[in-house]
């Protein structure tokens, strides 16, 4: 149970350090508080890569970083679905994270 809250709370810091949405076309401003949902596999990737510690078994493939993430939405660690064709992780507006019940 440890081990899937860090990979959670791991995940959760990709996804606030993405920031927010770009305002689409004809738009001047975009509302607050609007952060960007699709986040590529490949960033999830990149943080499993870098907290990897020496001697731990080394994650590096995007199949299992997909396995993970699909591991923790089924756990209900995370709200979302995965695309796959297009390599993205799609996540819900509001409550992306749910609470761990901890």
């Amino acid at each position: 149970r440890g081990r899937d809250i860090c990979l959670r709370n791991l995940f959760r810091r990709v996804f606030l350090a993405g920031g927010h949405e770009e305002p689409r076309e004809g738009q001047t401003e975009q509302p607050d508080g609007v952060r960007r949902t699709r986040v590529p596999v490949k960033e999830f990737a990149a943080a499993v890569r870098v907290s990897e510690e020496k001697g731990v078994e080394e994650v590096t493939d995007l199949d299992e970083v997909e396995g993970l993430v699909a591991g923790q939405i089924y756990k209900n660690l995370m709200k979302g679905y995965i695309a796959r064709d297009r390599g993205i992780v799609v996540l819900s507006k509001g409550g992306a994270f749910p609470g761990t019940g901890v």
